[in-house]
């Protein structure tokens, strides 16, 4: 199994990112953070969305006319909302895909990821905050509900 399955993690998402979306047709931005200081960063869309950004295609002329859809580090997902997130992530990590899927994060672009300080966090289940609480340093668990 690849080390980053073994380690805890959390899920940061864009500190103006307040719920109220639509979770079947939404697209999120999210940070993964491991306890040992890796961050990659991962865009979870819905199939509404995309379809809806095809459809916007046909008539701005994006995407080949909407005739395909493309995002970097895509992950196509039902709903957008913190346990399809979460299972997502623990199955990438589980599969050991996870690091084809999303994007690692070099720390030389911190500034890349402003709007991220201060995350929101996702809350994480009860087994991340245990995984958390045997770290060294527990994540602070923000107000984030995605």
């Amino acid at each position: 199994m690849s080390s980053l399955s073994q380690q805890p993690y959390e899920v940061q998402i864009p500190d103006f990112y307040l719920g109220g979306n639509d979770p079947v047709n939404d697209i999120l931005d999210v940070i993964v953070k491991f306890a040992g200081g890796q961050r990659w960063v991962g865009s979870f869309i819905t199939f509404d969305r995309a379809l809806s950004d095809m459809k916007d295609g046909k008539e701005t002329g994006e995407y080949a006319n909407g005739t395909y859809f493309w995002i970097s580090d895509m992950i196509l997902i039902e709903r957008v909302v913190p346990e399809l997130i979460h299972a997502a992530i623990r199955d990438l990590l589980d599969r050991e895909c996870f690091e084809q899927a999303f994007l690692f994060c070099d720390p030389a672009s911190d500034d890349d990821f402003e709007i991220y300080d201060p995350p929101l966090r996702i809350p994480l289940t009860e087994e991340g905050k245990k995984a958390w609480a045997e770290s060294s340093s527990p994540p602070d668990q923000g107000e984030g509900d995605g």
